[in-house]
């Protein structure tokens, strides 16, 4: 009997001790389980971050791209400006209201009165023949003047550089004579300046025409309008 309870006991404790172990094997498998997600949920963030990682260097490398765009926009811009800028200025043509022609004795006998200058004074050399100017409106305080020209951009600009005042006021049927006069060529580099009845002072330049009597047409004298603090010339009369 008592070898029985011994052996009975011991089957028991032999169950118990595979109860455990089994036991035991659950949890070592979840610790595994837990591991292996582990491992997976970091690959994931790796994978993640490497993703992150190359979008974040394709929107460096698009916005890089934008702003190299913009610097071949920008200088296209300045090229196109540039290229405007070269352009020759157009001067419009006008009709006259201002008259120049050579002082014979039956055109200087036409006017009422008759103002003169000496040429002599603007470049020091003595001419013979002289030139009649008068207008269809009165000008005040009638100059003749030099010009001074500047060349930029394919255009030619110019400036008033002396001045001689001639009359007060030239009346419309009076003229005025310039002795001696004689130009340089297709360069002008002098002219004429007053005040018109609206207060404005007016800057003139004047060549001869060089294409008479053809081209544009019978006029001997091409008379330029020109603006003196710009310098362009704002309109061209034939006379």
């Amino acid at each position: 009997m008592m070898r029985k309870k011994i052996v009975f006991f011991s089957v028991l404790l032999l169950a118990f001790a595979m109860i455990g172990c089994r036991t035991e094997e659950p949890s070592t498998a979840m610790e595994d389980i837990v591991e292996e997600s582990t491992t997976e949920e970091s690959a994931v963030e790796e994978v993640c971050t490497a993703d992150e990682g190359e979008e974040v260097n394709e929107e460096i490398n698009a916005v890089d791209e934008n702003e190299e765009t913009t610097d071949e926009v920008e200088e296209i811009d300045e090229g196109a400006g540039s290229e405007i800028a070269q352009e020759p200025r157009i001067i419009p043509n006008q009709p006259s209201f201002l008259w120049i022609d050579k002082g014979s004795d039956s055109l200087i006998n036409e006017f009422s009165t008759l103002y003169e200058f000496d040429y002599f004074l603007v470049h020091g050399f003595q001419f013979e023949g002289s030139i009649v100017m008068w207008a269809e409106i009165p000008m005040r305080d009638f100059s003749i003047i030099t010009v001074n020209h500047e060349f930029t951009d394919e255009n030619m600009y110019a400036f008033v550089e002396e001045s001689w005042l001639v009359a007060h006021e030239v009346l419309v049927g009076e003229g005025i004579v310039i002795n001696g006069y004689h130009g340089s060529g297709t360069l002008p580099t002098s002219g004429f300046a007053f005040t018109d009845e609206n207060g404005q002072t007016r800057y003139f330049t004047f060549i001869e025409n060089m294409g008479y009597p053809t081209d544009p047409g019978p006029y001997r004298w091409i008379i330029l309008e020109f603006d003196n603090t710009a310098g362009h010339f704002v309109a061209r009369m034939f006379s």
